[in-house]
């Protein structure tokens, strides 16, 4: 929703599916959302899997708006032969998602096409100097010291682009149990690596 807000600047009226503070891996759609949806003229999925119950509900509600896939401009890592979804937790990527939605944006709103690639535009100098930001805050970490303990496999991308370890005793789905044999396997790593630190979401 964040991404979809700064592509589309004042040009697009955005409806979140999901609150900021809620699960979307066990989401349970309602009637309301079904009515919303109907009624709207584009829908943004993350796609790589993430968001199957939203094309389900989409089709369910009769939309026949724009479908935008965030992520269709990113190289996805696979686990298994299964794409992680997370793709965002990249900052390039980001910036991905972000000229994919504002291509998807600019089909539907033509006469708006200007304003929603400016508003990309704009954010992605933003995103950019994030990116930055980051890289340098990471030079100043020792690859030794750079080893984190997190409940699930969402951070990958974020791994792979800026030099950082994450354990996780969960797989990319964070409704999974942890099975024992998991949970000993990190603490032997825990114990052999000196975590620096732990993340409960």
């Amino acid at each position: 929703a964040d991404l979809v807000r700064a592509a589309g600047g004042d040009a697009a009226a955005l409806i979140a599916e999901i609150a900021p503070d809620a699960d979307p891996h066990g989401y349970d759609p309602k009637q309301s959302d079904a009515r919303k949806l109907a009624q709207a003229s584009v829908m943004v999925l993350n796609g790589l899997g993430f968001d199957g119950w939203l094309d389900r509900l989409a089709t369910a509600s009769g939309f026949h708006g724009i479908r935008v896939i965030a992520a269709s401009k990113v190289t996805p890592i696979l686990h298994d032969g299964s794409p992680d979804p997370h793709a965002w937790q990249s900052v390039p990527n980001a910036i991905a998602y972000v000229k994919a939605i504002a291509d998807g944006l600019a089909a539907a709103r033509p006469a708006d096409a200007d304003r929603i690639r400016a508003a990309a535009a704009a954010y992605e100098v933003k995103l950019r100097d994030l990116d930055s930001a980051i890289r340098a805050e990471m030079q100043a970490v020792p690859p030794g010291r750079r080893t984190v303990i997190v409940p699930h496999r969402a951070f990958d991308y974020f791994e792979h682009e800026y030099g950082i370890t994450f354990l996780a005793p969960l797989g990319t789905n964070a409704d999974a149990e942890a099975t024992g044999s998991a949970v000993a396997r990190l603490i032997g790593i825990l114990r052999r690596h000196e975590a620096e630190a732990i993340f409960t979401e």
